[in-house]
Formats: structure tokens, C-alpha cells, sequence
């Protein structure tokens, strides 16, 4: 939630003082002063416990019985916790390094206290050790409200990764945004993408050090140093960030912001989900001055944004231009969730100005900080000038705005030669902390802190300033001066597994305490796994005390219940196993007990254990389980077949078949009795079995038969045991009644075999007899004949028997044919037709008298067929089959020829004479 930068200002004289637009202001209350640290953070708890995150300067930092040297290459960075009444509680070093810097701290809400940096080489943090890559690695250590380091992670690359900032969500994940270099990034062990040049990353921590996710973001092209400085939460634990980039492009997940101005630096403003994912992604407006940074961001009561730039020349914020006063000036703009800004304040003078945090208090009000160098510097209403002789220095100031960015207050130090504060924080009593840095040369001395304290130079290195409600307080940090008598305590001796690693560890804690112990470590705890005395010199304050403790193995545990047995039923198994002290038997049935007994077959498991180790055992009881044999049911076999047994051999038992035959397989060939007897040490059982024969299947449908129409074939079959029947149309009775012909066949099933047998029924027809159509016979007589079957009698209406009859005279004439199945009869009319005396017209008269108008031709003529010709050979009538109805039509009159074709003339041939 604020942007740090490493910087190291002076100052020779600074005074302290605030300034109200309306209303009433809280003013400076506590100026909270020491020597030897110079401040990097200052935060407050619930309880207005007070945490320094400082680094040691070249003189060291005592207070009372602490004394923190400087040491150079190494981390001379001190975590400090003072009480309500500003006593040190504890202080410790962050860590143990070859170097490095602790950056960021915060405070969670159970008070742990967590630390983010960079380091060089191999870094402890008491008994956690984290490993180093290359150039510079990050860090984050999580150290309980009493200091204990609880967990510790690193980063890993080719480069240098360090944070920028960190902010603690409202689920109490940790946020960390950072600076890297170099290829092969991990945070945590999740991977960042390289762009080349200085790239930036987000990362989301768990509060037990699990790294959830992280992001990398580079612009292109990637040499170009692109920032992110701060980040906040809202209340769904979204995360916004802000920063600044020089690359041409950068991307934020779909969202591409491009450059203002080539060759100079651009803004940005980003939301991400609780996941990571980007929600949204802004650029901010400038011109080609070169600088437009987004240097920090905070999240007001209603999740709107805050976000404080540094900027030169002119820039466009939502509808609102601004333009700095000379120099580097400052905006702060409110915007909603969304992005879309609501209000914009400016402030700076005619210097560089530089902005560094912006905040909000839990009542909503808005606060930022930073310094500034103009001469005159103006925040809406408020203003401050340097009036000191040589003032070139940077002066501090706190701005506090109302939630929609109204002026409210107003706070400066102001001084000669500069002061500067990296760090302000909010309490949870809405008191506004600063880290105030500087440094005063020993010929200056008696400098004047706002009027009211005049101050050695000696005596002060750093301030930590509060803006508060409580009266003006100048606290001067105290600490016990003499250190209470050195208590040394590896406690009680040990008794321990074989190959168990203990942890000895001397109560109380002393920091800054030196140690002996007699395996040769120096560290504050020691690993031993090896039995017999181990001591520790301890020396702290000036004083050595040791302790010793005697660690002793306990001996190993064996366990059985003996090898596995068979049971049968009735009897019991025991066991009566040893007692041991500190050891507990626990069985597979959850008894506790030494002793067992079971009359059950199954398997039986013990556990035995103490402090150490748990061995177990287990037997498989099998009881003799009760005999059963069985030969089956009954059997019928089938001509030839065998019956045959193959009986499981069982384990100490025998089978006696009847025959004195001792084999568990048996084959019967011949039908009768079968039994057997199986015999373990328990009991005796025994099972027969009757053998008998089915006789085969014999059936028959009998020979072909031919019946007459109506009559009906049956059979009755006989069934026989087991037997299927299956005829050829579906039916499965053994009885079956027919009536049309066909071939009729059945099969016939049993578990033995399968025969079958067909017989074919024909149909015998009444005779089929035919005389023919009626018809003309030519002559004075003619044959009707019929070719009888081989069974049928004739009767013909004349009376004759025989096949055939003689016709000498016109009428109809009956035949009667009969077989074994009846008489069939048919009729024929004969015409006999003889042309001798048979007269044709030669002469008709078409005249309309209806008298012989037509060429009428004798019946028996009739439907032959004619063709009329004219006397030129010209075909003028033609029919198959004459009807006596010609001439139709208008004919000349005059000679016509014809031609007469039928049954019983051939080309006949005349003439005739068509008159009026």
C-alpha cells in the first residue's frame, strides 16, 4: 500500500507543525526518538504496541541490555516491538545474512509480524535456513508476535528479484509486488515470465507460506524498466496495483497499454481478481516530459481507488488537466471500482516533489505523504515555505483529505538540509505514523524541534513522529539497563527412540545470546540423535552459564503370536504376551489386553507400541472348516455316457467310496448305488448318488398320404421323459391334426439326443373337367374327347363311357367326370355348319327403305372376316369378325368385290352390286 525507495537525505534543523483548513486537526503527539537506526517502517497494533522494521547505522543501536552492531556485509536490519508506554519488548535482527535489505513490513491480525526483502548468499531466520541462486534473492518471513521465526520463503533466478511493496488482504493473504531481472524467476516456486530488462511481479501468499500464485509483467521491448510501486485490497480481496513503465507496450492479461510519448515513462493502473486474473487495465495520459509514475494506491471504504502519481509537464486525469508547477508535482485521484476517476488533487511547488504514500484511515479519510524541496509547496489550501537560512534540504508533509478528496489537514517538518520518510501507516485508532530520517553533523548541536525540544545531535539518529489525539509526548525508547541474572535450561533428560533427532533447544530465549554446545555448534539450537550428555555453554550480557542433559534410547519392541494354526470347532487358541513398560497392546478387535483367547477361525493382529516405534504381529487361525461332499442329484445318463465325480482333496481328510476305492474322482459306467464317505480328525460325512439309463427316443409320422379336400391328418405321438417335440411350423404338442397338404415334419429332443422323421400329405382334387368354348364345327359331323386320370370314370350326356364321343348334329352336349373324391362336369354347344346349298346376296340397295340395305351374310358366316375392294383393286371395308352393317356411309353404286376369311371358309370369294 506504499512504495519504498532507498534514499539517504540530511537535515540540520526541521521543525514540526500542522496546519487545519476547517475544523480541527490532530497535531504531532508522539516524536518517538532514538540513535544509531535509521527508520524503514513504523507501524502500530490494536493495542498500541509499537513495531520498527530499522537499519543499524555505522555507530550500532544500544538500548538498555540490547546492543545491535553494525556489521559490515551483512543484513543490519533490526526488528524492534515496543510497548504502550513505548518499553522495547524484544528486538532481534531479521536475519543472518551476507548481505541484503529488509524492505517491507506488516502486521497481520493475530500480531505476527511479516517481513519481506532481498538477500546475498545463504540467509537464516533462527533455525530457518533458505538457499541462495544468483545475484539477488527475495525473501519473505512470517515472525510471531514474539519474534519466533515461523516460516520463510525465497525466490529463485538468474537475476535480482526484490519487493517493491506489500499489503495484507482482508483474508489475510499476503501480497507482495516486486522488481526482477534475468531468466528462470520463481517466486515460491511458481514461474515468472522473463521480458528482458527489469520486469515486475505479483504474488499471493497464504498465511502459511504457501505461494498461491504470481505474476510476471514486462513490456516490449522488454529492456526498458517497467515498476510496479504499490498495491492495496479491496473488501473481496481484489487486488490493485499501480506503477510505471517505459516500454513501448505492456500487457496486463487481454489489456495492452501503450506509451505516451516515446523515450519517456508512462503510468499504470491495474485490478486483479483474489485468483490473479485481470479485471481491468489503464495507462495514464502525459505528455513528453518524461515522467508520469504511479507511486502508490490505497482502497477506500466502498472499494473506490486512491492513486497518488509523480508527474512533469502536463497529464490528463479523467476530465481533469493538470499541470505542475515546475519540477516533479503530485496528484492524488479518487475512482470509483471501476476505474473511472471522480476527483483529482494536485499538489507540489516549483521543485521536485515526491509523493510516496497514500492511505486510508478506517473512518475513511485519506491520507499522503512524502517530501518535497520547492521553495513553496501547496496542497489546495495549505502551504509551506522555506524560510531558513541554507535551507536546500527536502521538507516532509501529510496531507489528509475527507473520503472525496477535500483538503482537510495539513502537517509539515520543515527543516534546513533535508528530512525524508518512505513510510507511513495508519493505525487501527486512525493515528497517522512516519519513519522520518536524517542525519545531523556533530558541529551542529542544539537544534529546535518544533519550538518545543531543543536536541542534542548526538542523541538522534532517527524519529519515529505520530500524528494523534493524545497530549504532545517526547518519548525517549527505554529498554532495562541491567540485564536480569542468565538462566540456562536444556530441561529434563531425555529418553528417546534409536533413531529419533532431537531438538535442544535452551529456555529462555536470549537474543543476541552466544553458544557452546559440546557437539561443537554455535548455533541457538542443536540436532542430536546420538545418546549420552550433551552440554551448552550460553553467554549473553557478559555472563556463561551451562546446561547439561542426559539422552537415553528406549528399547527396541518385538512382538508374536507364533506360527500359523488350524481349529476346529469347539476348541480355543491362547496367548498371554509379556507386559512392558510404556508399551500398549492394541489387537485387531481394538482389545487392550496382554491375553487372548478366540475360538473363531480368521486372523489375529497386535499392535505394540510406545513413545518410539510400533511393531506388530499376526497369525492366520484357519479353522478346520465343517466337511461337506455331495455327489449331485440323481442321474439318468444316455446310452454309453459315464457319470463322473471329481471331488476337491481337502487337507487331512480322506475319501472311501463304496467300492473300497480311495479317490476323490470317480467314473460310474453302469447304472446302481454310488456313495462315498469323507473323514478329517473332526467328523465323518457321506453322500450318494442313483445312476440310471434313459431308453432312446423312437418316433414316426407314418407314410405319405394323399387325401381328398376336408379330410384331416392326426398324429399322437408318444412323449417320453425330458423329450421336446419341435414340428416344422412351431408347434411343440406331441399331437398334431392336419388338413392341407404338405410336408410335415417333427424333431424330437432329450438331454440325449436329437431325431426326426417327416412325411408329406397330398391333396387329391375333384376331376378338372373342360369341354372347351362354344364353337362351329365345319362339316356334317366332329369329336368331343376328354384324357381321363388314371382313377376317374366319364358319363357323357349321350350315355357314352369313353373318352371320346361322335357329334353329328348342333346342341349341347354334357360330360361327367368322377374319382375317389367326387364328379366334376362341364357343357359345350356345337353349331355344325355346312356350306353345301349356302347362298350369298349379290345385290343390296343402300336407298334408306330399310330394306335390304346391308350385306347381310348367313349365320353361320357371321364374325368371319371381310374385305370389301372397288373396281380398281382399292380396299374401301375391312373387319376381323363382320356384324352384317355394311355399308356405312355414302358408297358410289356399282360393282364391289370381297373376300370372306372365318372358321369355316377360307378366301372366299364374290362380287356385289351396290344400286339406288
Amino acid at each position: 500500500m506504499g512504495a519504498r525507495f532507498v534514499g539517504r537525505l540530511f537535515i540540520f534543523f526541521f521543525v514540526l507543525w500542522a496546519a487545519p483548513a476547517f475544523g480541527d486537526c490532530s497535531d504531532w503527539d508522539q516524536l518517538f526518538i532514538s540513535k544509531g537506526l535509521i527508520p524503514r517502517q513504523i507501524k502500530a497494533d490494536a493495542n498500541d504496541n509499537v513495531y520498527m522494521l530499522g537499519y543499524v547505522t555505522g555507530s550500532g543501536f544500544v538500548l538498555g541490555a540490547y546492543s545491535f552492531l553494525y556489521e559490515p556485509y551483512a543484513d543490519n536490519y533490526v526488528l524492534l516491538k515496543f510497548d504502550k508506554d513505548r518499553n522495547l519488548v524484544w528486538g532481534r535482527r531479521v536475519a543472518d545474512s551476507n548481505g541484503g535489505a529488509s524492505i517491507e513490513m506488516e502486521i497481520d491480525q493475530s500480531n505476527n509480524i511479516i517481513v519481506s526483502g532481498f538477500y546475498e548468499g545463504i540467509i537464516l531466520f533462527g533455525s530457518i535456513r533458505l538457499s541462495f541462486s544468483t545475484g539477488q534473492d527475495l525473501f519473505v518471513v512470517k515472525f510471531s508476535p514474539d519474534a519466533v521465526p515461523l516460516w520463510a520463503i525465497r525466490s529463485t533466478g538468474s537475476g535480482q528479484e526484490y519487493p517493491t511493496d506489500m499489503v495484507i488482504s482482508a483474508n489475510q493473504n499476503i501480497i507482495v509486488s516486486g522488481t526482477y531481472t534475468g531468466s528462470g524467476v520463481k517466486i515460491g516456486g511458481k514461474a515468472l515470465a522473463s521480458f528482458g530488462g527489469e520486469d515486475s511481479f505479483v504474488a499471493s501468499i497464504t498465511p502459511n507460506g504457501v505461494v498461491s500464485w504470481a505474476n510476471g509483467y514486462g513490456g516490449t521491448p522488454g529492456l526498458n524498466p517497467d515498476h510496479i510501486w504499490g498495491v492495496d485490497t479491496d473488501s473481496q480481496n481484489n487486488i490493485v496495483m499501480t506503477g510505471t513503465f517505459a516500454s513501448t507496450q505492456i500487457r496486463f492479461g487481454s489489456t495492452t497499454l501503450n506509451l505516451s510519448v516515446s523515450g519517456t515513462d508512462n503510468s499504470f493502473l491495474v485490478k486483479l481478481n483474489p485468483a490473479g486474473t485481470v479485471l481491468w487495465a489503464q495507462a495514464g495520459d502525459g505528455d513528453d516530459t518524461g515522467t508520469l509514475w504511479g507511486t502508490d494506491v490505497a482502497v477506500g471504504l466502498h472499494d473506490q481507488i486512491y492513486q497518488l502519481a509523480r508527474f512533469g509537464g502536463r497529464t490528463t486525469v479523467g476530465s481533469q488537466t493538470v499541470i505542475s508547477a515546475g519540477g516533479l508535482d503530485n496528484y492524488v485521484c479518487e475512482m470509483d471500482p471501476s476505474g473511472n476517476v471522480l476527483a483529482v488533487q494536485q499538489l507540489g511547488g516549483e521543485n521536485y516533489d515526491w509523493g510516496t504514500q497514500v492511505d486510508v484511515a478506517s473512518d475513511g479519510h485519506v491520507v499522503v505523504s512524502g517530501f518535497e524541496y520547492s521553495n513553496t509547496f501547496v496542497a489546495g489550501p495549505f502551504h509551506t515555505s522555506k524560510t531558513l537560512p541554507f535551507d536546500f534540504g527536502s521538507d516532509i508533509f501529510v496531507i489528509e483529505y475527507t473520503e472525496d478528496l477535500t483538503p482537510a489537514c495539513a502537517h509539515f517538518v520543515t527543516g534546513r538540509n533535508g528530512a525524508t520518510t518512505f513510510d507511513m501507516s495508519i493505525d487501527p485508532s486512525n493515528n497517522i505514523w512516519l519513519g522520518i530520517d536524517f542525519e545531523i553533523f556533530d558541529y551542529f548541536h542544539d537544534n529546535n524541534f518544533d519550538s518545543r525540544y531543543t536536541l542534542d545531535d548526538a542523541n538522534i539518529s532517527f524519529i519515529g513522529a505520530r500524528i494523534g489525539h493524545d497530549p504532545d509526548l517526547l518519548v525517549w525508547p527505554t529498554a532495562p539497563l541491567i540485564p536480569p541474572d542468565l538462566v540456562v535450561s536444556l530441561g529434563p533428560d531425555i529418553l528417546k527412540c534409536r533413531q529419533q533427532t532431537v531438538t535442544l533447544t535452551p529456555a529462555p530465549p536470549h537474543m543476541n545470546a552466544q553458544y557452546q554446545w559440546s557437539n561443537g555448534s554455535t548455533q541457538s539450537s542443536t540436532d542430536q540423535i546420538a545418546a549420552g550428555w550433551v552440554w551448552v555453554d550460553v553467554t549473553w550480557q557478559g555472563q556463561t552459564k551451562r546446561d547439561s542433559v542426559l539422552i537415553s534410547n528406549i528399547a527396541p519392541l518385538d512382538v508374536t503370536l507364533g506360527d500359523d494354526q488350524k481349529l476346529c470347532a469347539g476348541n480355543a487358541v491362547s496367548w498371554n504376551l509379556p507386559l512392558i513398560a510404556d508399551a500398549t497392546y492394541t489387537w485387531s478387535d481394538g482389545d487392550t489386553s496382554p491375553s487372548k483367547t478366540v475360538t473363531t477361525p480368521g486372523t489375529y493382529s497386535v499392535e505394540l507400541s510406545n513413545a518410539c516405534e510400533t511393531v506388530s504381529a499376526s497369525i492366520v487361525i484357519s479353522g478346520i472348516a465343517p466337511l461337506r461332499v455331495t455327489l449331485g442329484a440323481n442321474q439318468k445318463l444316455c446310452a454309453g455316457k459315464t457319470a463322473s465325480w471329481n471331488l476337491t482333496p481337502i487337507d487331512d481328510a480322506t475319501y472311501t467310496w463304496n467300492d473300497g476305492d480311495t479317490s476323490p474322482s470317480k467314473t460310474a459306467a453302469a447304472p446302481g448305488t454310488y456313495s462315498v464317505e469323507l473323514t478329517n480328525v473332526c467328523e465323518t460325512v457321506s453322500a450318494s448318488v442313483l445312476i440310471s439309463y434313459i431308453a432312446p427316443l423312437n418316433v414316426t409320422l407314418g407314410n405319405d398320404q394323399t387325401i381328398c379336400p376336408g379330410d384331416a391328418v392326426s398324429w399322437s405321438l408318444t412323449p417320453t421323459e425330458g423329450a421336446i417335440f419341435a414340428w416344422n411350423d412351431g408347434d411343440t404338442s406331441p399331437s398334431k391334426t392336419v388338413k392341407e397338404p404338405g410336408t410335415y415334419s417333427v424333431k424330437v429332443t432329450n438331454v440325449c439326443e436329437t431325431i426326426s422323421t417327416s412325411t408329406t400329405i397330398a391333396l387329391r382334387p375333384l376331376p378338372v373337367v373342360s369341354l372347351g368354348d362354344d364353337r362351329k364345327i365345319c362339316g356334317e359331323n366332329g369329336t368331343l374327347a376328354y384324357e381321363p386320370q388314371a382313377d376317374e370314370t366319364l358319363q357323357w350326356s349321350n350315355g357314352s363311357t369313353l373318352p371320346s364321343i361322335s357329334v353329328s348334329q348342333s346342341g349341347t352336349y354334357t360330360l361327367e367326370v368322377s374319382n375317389t373324391c367326387g364328379t366334376s362336369s362341364d357343357a359345350v354347344s356345337i353349331q355344325l355348319v355346312s356350306l353345301e346349298g349356302m347362298t350369298l346376296p349379290n345385290v343390296i340397295t343402300p336407298n334408306g327403305d330399310n330394306k335390304n340395305e346391308y350385306f347381310v351374310l348367313p349365320d353361320a358366316l357371321h364374325d368371319s372376316g371381310l374385305r370389301i375392294y372397288n373396281r380398281w383393286g382399292e380396299t374401301v371395308y375391312q373387319t376381323s369378325a363382320y356384324q352384317n352393317d355394311w355399308p356405312q356411309g355414302n358408297f358410289a353404286t356399282g360393282v364391289y368385290f370381297y373376300t370372306l376369311q372365318g372358321e369355316c371358309v377360307s378366301a372366299l370369294k364374290g362380287s356385289l352390286h351396290v344400286v339406288d
